[in-house]
């Protein structure tokens, strides 16, 4: 080898070893955390409240997650950048999210993370890998809705080495992230956030309209009658704890907000030291017993919450527990009834008269509630109705062909009625489509029981011209029950908004440890829509599993309505029944008493045979025309000696 050789070869041993001195002063540069600690700590954070009471059997409420459904939210965050705001800070460095998974397991959540660093000012960029959990950070509330707020959790994080990268300059930037706390400071800020369901309401608002035909034809004779209940809402609020880590997932229970007696979960342990690894496995195995459901998200309601729900009824003011009746349109007549004596013969007409004719109240109470065991909330309560409506009775001569001949009377009277009935059924969930959208319902089943409502006249009728009738009395009757309540809206699969930028397009602000951050997804606005698919009732309560479906927006919509738009799902409910039983709508029979003449001289020929002096100008007075010769025979028991055979126009 001849001495240029080697000096070659001492060059590239020189290279070799200041490159691989490079390497492992890089490789040096590293995050890590003690992972066992953290795992201890989640897990005996878990079985505390899994030993507290059943899960979630015991709770009043619960959100499951599973881990199918956490990576559709975690995976909105490959691509956000997260950096200090540049009006607080003077270290330009922006963290990109590249990727994140997350396995489930009892007690705990890890997985792989992958994140680059870039210094615009330095003109320098790094690649980093590593290891992370998932830590839960707090319940949040955010724009008027409740939010459980997930953090990226670093457990160990090393910088990417590349033979292009293996300068001075690259490496002390690096490094610099590492010690300094930067790169871990700004990637756990990152954060999933989970829409929860913090409350549950009843309101007994309704609106409904009936058209009740009366007589033949029926197009031409009806009532159209308008039913409400002015809302007043019932709510049960939620008080959710730390999460439960299975796995496959993660529950988060909560306890009613309404003075429920306070969780009190047992002392945490102290760090068990030499025997932490035997600890974490049989804390493990003790959440390992907890059952996960399978959907994206499953949500539990606990039967008690649902049946102190429903007790509130009783402590409403009783405009909100009470049906109220009116008459929005009415046309024809309700009955129709021919009398009289002797050739003088009389129709009478019931009808309607004035503004709002008809008018009731139905009040619901002494409700009570039961949750039964795999079949739902069992009501019982009681309804008393009363109905005031105003009868017009109108009276006109006709002849025996019925035509009328001569210019109508009439009289108006009130008549009153009333009753009542005891009602039982059974409020179940049920998944239903409502003006295209998804929801969990509470729907009343409630039995069909038979009523029969008496409304009589306040006093009798006036004159009513030469004819009187004996009166008019009314009977409501049919089935009540089927949906008296309306359908009560659970969840529904209208998407929550999440903003991923400013109006202006610019960076999120954030405010995070007294520290001033800017954050910026992929995204420029995200929705994360609950659809509900099946439901469940358990002998503890009811279960409903649902998709998750996430989207992302090019633009931000200038209003987050999803409040409106569920209260008018709301009150598509209770105006439309969309399923459940119905007892039909309710008859109306209305009864005219018998008509009579009132003055026997009327009873005699008339004039064109020789009325009595007189005669001649009442009927004229009354308009009635004369009744001819065949007419008085025809109603005259003489009428077989006049003429004792069949005439066609006789």
């Amino acid at each position: 080898m001849t001495r240029r050789h080697v000096g070659i070869v001492a060059l590239i041993v020189v290279a070799a070893l200041t490159v691989g001195a490079i390497y492992l002063m890089w490789q040096g540069a590293r995050f890590a955390r003690e992972r066992a600690e953290l795992e201890w700590a989640s897990l005996s954070s878990s079985a505390a409240i899994a030993q507290t009471r059943k899960v979630p059997d015991g709770w009043s409420a619960g959100i499951f997650v599973s881990e199918a459904g956490f990576a559709k939210l975690l995976a909105a965050l490959p691509g956000a950048k997260i950096s200090y705001d540049p009006a607080f800070s003077s270290d330009d460095t922006i963290v990109t999210l590249k990727s994140v998974s997350m396995s489930f397991e009892p007690g705990f959540a890890v997985g792989n993370i992958s994140l680059s660093a870039h210094s615009e000012n330095r003109k320098l960029s790094v690649d980093f890998k590593g290891q992370a959990s998932i830590s839960f950070r707090e319940i949040a509330n955010q724009n008027g809705r409740a939010e459980a707020v997930f953090a990226i959790h670093l457990l160990d994080l090393e910088p990417q080495i590349g033979w292009y990268s293996i300068g001075i300059g690259f490496r002390g930037y690096a490094k610099e992230l590492l010690t300094s706390g930067t790169m871990v400071y700004l990637a756990e800020q990152l954060v999933v956030r989970v829409p929860l369901t913090n409350e549950v309401a009843f309101d007994l608002e309704q609106a409904k309209d009936l058209h009740l035909p009366t007589v033949e034809p029926k197009k031409d004779n009806f009532v159209d009658v308008n039913l409400s209940v002015p809302t007043k809402v019932i709510r049960k609020k939620f008080l959710f704890m730390n999460p439960v880590f299975l796995k496959g997932g993660v529950w988060l229970l909560a306890q009613t907000d309404d003075g429920e007696t306070p969780v009190t979960l047992p002392a945490k342990e102290s760090e068990p030291g030499a025997d932490l690894s035997t600890r974490i496995e049989i804390l493990r195995q003790e959440v390992a017993k907890i059952s996960t459901p399978t959907e994206d998200m499953s949500i539990w309601l606990r039967g008690e919450t649902l049946q102190d729900l429903a007790r509130g009824i009783r402590s409403l003011p009783k405009e909100n527990r009470t049906v109220k009746a009116r008459t929005t349109k009415f046309s024809g007549v309700l009955a129709a009834k021919e009398g009289g004596s002797g050739f003088l013969w009389a129709r009478a007409n019931a009808e309607l008269t004035g503004d709002n004719p008809a008018q009731g109240n139905a009040e619901i109470s002494e409700v009570e509630a039961h949750w039964i065991a795999n079949k739902g909330l069992k009501l019982s309560g009681r309804v008393n109705g009363n109905a005031v409506a105003f009868i017009r009775v109108r009276v006109v001569p006709v002849s025996n062909s019925g035509k009328g001949l001569g210019t109508a009377v009439d009289d108006t009277v009130a008549m009153i009625g009333g009753g009542g009935l005891n009602l039982d059924g059974v409020l179940s969930p049920r998944v239903v489509t409502v003006d295209n959208h998804k929801a969990l319902i509470v729907a009343p089943e409630f039995d069909c029981k038979p009523y029969r409502f008496d409304v009589v006249a306040l006093g009798g009728l006036g004159s009513l011209g030469i004819f009187s009738v004996t009166g008019v009395s009314a009977t409501i009757s049919g089935k009540f029950g089927g949906a008296v309540l309306s359908e009560q809206l659970i969840i529904s699969d209208l998407p929550y908004l999440f903003e991923g930028q400013n109006e202006d397009g610019s960076s999120l602000k954030i405010v995070a440890d007294g520290k001033h951050l800017q954050f910026k997804p992929r995204w420029n606005a995200s929705t994360i829509a609950v659809v509900p698919s099946v439901s469940l009732v358990s002998s503890e309560g009811m279960s409903v599993g649902s998709t998750l479906e996430v989207g992302y927006l090019a633009n931000v919509p200038s209003t987050d309505d999803r409040e409106e738009q569920e209260k008018k799902l709301r009150e598509k409910l209770g105006t439309v029944q969309t399923d459940g039983t119905q007892c039909g709508e309710p008859q109306i029979d209305i009864k005219i008493g018998d008509i009579s003449v009132t003055n026997p001289i009327l009873t005699i020929v008339p004039k064109t045979m020789g009325l009595p002096p007189g005669t001649t100008e009442i009927i004229d007075r009354l308009q009635i025309r004369p009744p001819t010769v065949v007419e008085v025979l025809r109603n005259s028991p003489i009428r077989r000696l006049v003429v004792p055979f069949e005439v066609p126009w006789w």
